[in-house]
């Protein structure tokens, strides 16, 4: 880039699509694409920028596994597709394109009063102290319980404020945000 900063490929094909979408910012800070089929202008969601791109960004993580130096072999660890997951697919894959607020975190969160609201009910959730757990919806009408910690984050030094709030992004994502002084922050992401 002119600027000396260096981005993935992944972000490079992501912007790319992204101008020749025309995206742009809603009055109300929504990230909108043009729609060529319906000539108008819709929220942003990474199942829409597939079905109008035709692509849908994936990425297989690999490992390795084996007892020695010698025997060591490569494995499939898990493949990250943009359309399911793409609240998890850009803060491990787009983090410049955040950084720079091309996307937004808040691109990806669902809300109104359709089915995927409905089953991941969406409103953000205060925890801690005598709250410690959360619960949240599957797509196969189960779901998950998180024990986040009662002072502390579970695992971590880091208190739990009441600026804190948990939110789900996707069936197997959810975000812990801190939305002190008027602004959100993801702070952790817990996947399952």
């Amino acid at each position: 880039m002119e600027d000396g900063k260096e981005f993935l490929q992944t972000e490079l094909f992501i912007a790319r699509k992204l101008k020749e979408m025309k995206a742009r910012r809603s009055e109300d800070g929504n990230l909108e694409i043009f729609d060529p089929h319906d000539q108008e202008y819709k929220r942003f969601s990474g199942k829409l920028f597939v079905h109008l791109s035709g692509i849908d960004p994936s990425i297989t993580e690999r490992g390795v596994e084996g007892g020695s130096k010698t025997n060591l072999r490569e494995k499939e660890k898990e493949t990250l597709q943009f359309s399911t997951s793409p609240a998890r697919f850009s803060e491990k894959y787009l983090p410049n394109l955040l950084r720079e607020g091309i996307i937004s975190l808040d691109d990806f969160r669902i809300s109104g009063k359709g089915k995927a609201s409905e089953l991941f009910r969406t409103t953000d959730k205060h925890f801690g102290g005598a709250n410690p757990y959360v619960y949240f919806s599957s797509e196969e009408g189960g779901g998950v319980k998180y024990y986040l910690g009662r002072n502390n984050l579970v695992g971590t030094k880091a208190p739990i404020t009441p600026d804190m709030v948990v939110r789900q992004l996707d069936s197997n994502t959810v975000v812990i945000i801190d939305k002190s002084y008027g602004k959100e922050r993801a702070e952790f992401f817990l996947t399952c």
